[in-house]
């Protein structure tokens, strides 16, 4: 698939930049032993509304890139400049093809391809695997349920295993992504000429794990490569690409909603706000009120039915298993009450009185 950038260009230049200078501002560095051609770069994203204008061009000048290897996702792409660079997009089920690369390389032409190594679909099942049975019935719920409470939780649970954790779901869950960026690096090896730029959004998590593999494929000893991916620390926190940019996004959102709730002082607004107080207040008055003449005359009263929790009860003791006699006794003593309750309500209205037998018929 082929597009071309739609974003805005970045201002200012980069000519006259110094070495120190370059690796500064773009976090660059070649991943050759000393001495030799470079024709492998990490970088971070060169394609960013930020960097200078004539950055892409003096890269493709100075340094001879051709070929960008992009492992951002396309939701980080939305915001890239406008570039010369055709995009192709890989797929497991449809991967570029790595001939045409090379031809394509051979030719001069200027190609980005894009290989992301933290969508969402395959980090979050290497992540599940790790976690123990509540948390993943968590992420399973939210799935269902909530994707921004699901994605919060992912970006939690990655910032918790640290960047070693980060490069194990990466190696786990992008296998067939990873195997087709280094097959790309090696097919084009035999073309000195096109040099190869690995970015992604800061040139640190996802560059560093390829720029490590890579460096190892070529000899590097192990002090080396580490030594080279600590000069990447202290640029940022864990980069988690469009999840991490996502959640910037709504708390920002958020927080400007509450700031200009918060900033409305028109006096109408007042006004509502404190008559509804004043109504809110009134009624909770009102209900403590009643609640109060509730209580005090329940307890005066001499005829008030029994309330349902005295019916559930007998029916409790019913379904306890005692004995017939048990619960026959209990209906007698609860049809002598109200046989008197009959009574005496005669009695008070100014009635005879006759034998109290004939009440229950």
């Amino acid at each position: 698939m082929c597009a071309e950038g739609q974003g805005t260009t970045g201002e200012g230049s980069c000519r006259g930049w110094g070495e120190d200078v370059w690796e500064e501002q773009l976090n660059i560095r070649h991943l050759e032993k000393a001495g030799a051609r470079p024709q492998f770069f990490r970088t971070s994203c060169v394609f960013a509304p930020n960097k200078p204008a004539d950055l892409i061009d003096t890269m493709v000048a100075e340094r001879g890139v051709s070929v960008v290897l992009d492992l951002r996702s396309l939701d980080e792409m939305k915001t890239d400049i406008a570039s010369k660079f055709s995009t192709r997009v890989y797929k497991r089920d449809a991967p570029p093809s790595l001939e045409a690369a090379v031809e394509a390389a051979a030719q001069g032409k200027l190609v980005r391809y894009v290989v992301p190594l933290l969508e969402r679909d395959f980090i979050l099942p290497s992540l599940r695997k790790r976690l123990p049975l509540g948390l993943r019935l968590s992420f399973i719920w939210a799935g269902l349920t909530n994707s921004r409470r699901e994605q919060e939780l992912m970006v939690q649970e990655i910032n918790k295993i640290g960047l070693g954790g980060l490069n194990e779901l990466m190696l786990d869950g992008c296998g067939p992504e990873i195997l087709w960026a280094l097959q790309l690096m090696a097919s084009l090896r035999q073309i000195p000429s096109a040099a190869v730029a690995v970015q992604c959004r800061l040139g640190k998590d996802r560059t560093g794990l390829i720029s490590a593999l890579v460096k190892s494929t070529l000899g590097a000893s192990e002090e080396d490569i580490i030594a080279d991916y600590k000069l990447s620390e202290g640029i940022d926190e864990i980069a988690l690409g469009e999840l991490q940019q996502r959640m910037e996004v709504r708390r920002s959102r958020a927080d400007l909603t509450r700031t200009n709730i918060s900033q409305q002082s028109h006096p109408c607004t007042c006004a509502r706000a404190h008559i509804h107080m004043h109504t809110h207040e009134r009624t909770h008055a009102r209900a403590r009120a009643r609640a109060a003449h509730t209580r005090t005359h329940s307890q005066t009263r001499m005829f008030r039915r029994p309330p349902r929790q005295a019916s559930r009860c007998w029916t409790g003791r019913f379904s306890q298993g005692q004995t017939l006699a048990t619960c026959r006794q209990h209906l007698h003593g609860l049809r002598y009450v109200r046989c008197n309750v009959c009574v005496l309500t005669r009695a008070r209205m100014g009635r005879e009185v006759g034998d109290g037998g004939g009440v229950l018929g």
